[in-house]
């Protein structure tokens, strides 16, 4: 794939052709949305005429790094914000698809030849 390719050539089974007609059919969604479908909103998408392609882009769907990011912020023992003030910042980082107790596996890529930890 190259930087400027669509994200959806990811899946297994899906070409330019599959994209195409897909995009035809369904309105715009982004990648990231069509992956936090649930299974049976993505099934009624029509991407997959067969069954086991289907089943094969769920699977590969569990590997994408999925994250649901949080910010709030305050300033410590006021009730408003004013400038001047030392404000804190709390992320949280969130992934989506994985387990309880499962923690982050290694990269994967060509370009990268050897294991590296998120």
């Amino acid at each position: 794939m190259w930087y400027d390719d669509e994200p959806f050539l990811q899946l297994p089974y899906v070409d330019y052709e599959v994209l195409k007609n897909f995009k035809k059919k369904n309105k715009p969604i982004t990648f990231e949305n069509f992956c936090k479908l649930t299974k049976d909103e993505r099934l009624a998408m029509g991407m997959y005429s067969d069954m086991k392609q289907f089943e094969d882009c769920e699977k590969a769907l569990v590997s994408f790094p999925l994250i649901n990011v949080d910010v709030s912020f305050c300033v410590e023992g006021e009730k408003e914000i004013a400038v001047g003030d030392i404000l804190t910042i709390k992320l949280t980082i969130t992934h989506v698809n994985m387990q309880e107790k499962q923690s982050l596996g290694f990269v994967h890529s060509n370009k990268f030849p050897f294991l590296k930890k998120n």
